[in-house]
């Protein structure tokens, strides 16, 4: 979670990044040398902003992203 904050010290209502919750997850199984894994990032697709450049530009956080993982431990 992050609470909603002022890109400056203006604190102008249209420069005023709103807050978000993010859920990620992770699940695996270990063996003996190997880890697998399955993951998703941003689990509910939230749209939201990480920053706010000017009234027209801003950064876009990620969308949802998942995949599995393979490590080895020698």
């Amino acid at each position: 979670y992050t609470d909603s904050y002022y890109r400056n010290i203006d604190n102008g209502d249209d420069l005023e990044v709103d807050s978000y919750f993010l859920l990620n997850t992770r699940i695996g199984y270990e063996f003996e040398l190997f880890t697998v894994s399955a993951y998703a990032n941003n689990l509910f697709d939230e749209e939201y902003l990480t920053g706010i450049l000017t009234e027209n530009q801003a950064y876009v956080g990620d969308g949802r992203n998942m995949g599995l993982e393979i490590s080895a431990r020698f």
